[in-house]
């Protein structure tokens, strides 16, 4: 899936996982949930070194975080 930029306050995305096994990536890298509440936004970035190595195993292939449009 490409990256993509949203400039607006409302931007949305349909997104679809086929045919690599979303779920089996989700399940590796997730933790259950203590109690039915949001979690606050993480303080630090995702560890890469452990997600790469899932992911391929699950068939996605992580390129990297969006950067900014050309000239921005």
């Amino acid at each position: 899936m490409p990256a993509s930029r949203g400039e607006t306050k409302g931007a949305k995305a349909l997104i679809g996982f086929q045919p690599f096994d979303f779920e089996g990536f989700l399940r590796e890298v997730g933790e259950p949930a203590t109690e039915r509440v949001l979690q606050p936004r993480a303080l630090r970035s995702p560890d890469m070194e452990r997600l790469l190595p899932i992911a391929e195993s699950n068939g996605m292939v992580i390129l990297g975080p969006p950067g900014p449009p050309p000239g921005h």
